[in-house]
């Protein structure tokens, strides 16, 4: 597996309850509300923007996470596009919490 480096992006959070945020970004337009539960999180259907073949191409999503016994979150993304399911995106996050973690991918 190759590492592309760090991806950049501006997100803003806004608290709307004790367990709801609004959270949009740049490739989020209109943004989707966060809703918390003791085990993790999912998210409102969003639309994802992402570059593809010189231009770019939207998505619906539908994302939830949980987080397990040992801290470690997992997430699953299903991608739609026209109502056709396109992808499931499943991924494990654990913190490195070591001083020396590379984020640029240079070694």
């Amino acid at each position: 597996m190759s590492f592309a480096g760090p991806v950049f992006r501006t997100t803003y959070i806004r608290i709307l309850g004790p367990v709801r945020l609004h959270m949009t970004c740049d490739d989020i337009p209109g943004g989707a509300d966060i809703l918390l539960d003791g085990r993790g999180f999912k998210f409102t259907p969003y639309r994802f923007r992402s570059s593809f073949g010189g231009g770019h191409v939207t998505v619906q999503c539908i994302d939830e996470a949980q987080l397990d016994g040992h801290g470690v979150l997992h997430d699953k993304i299903k991608m739609y596009f026209a109502g056709i399911h396109l992808a499931t995106l499943t991924m494990a996050i654990a913190i490195d919490r070591s001083p020396s973690v590379d984020l640029t991918g240079a070694g």
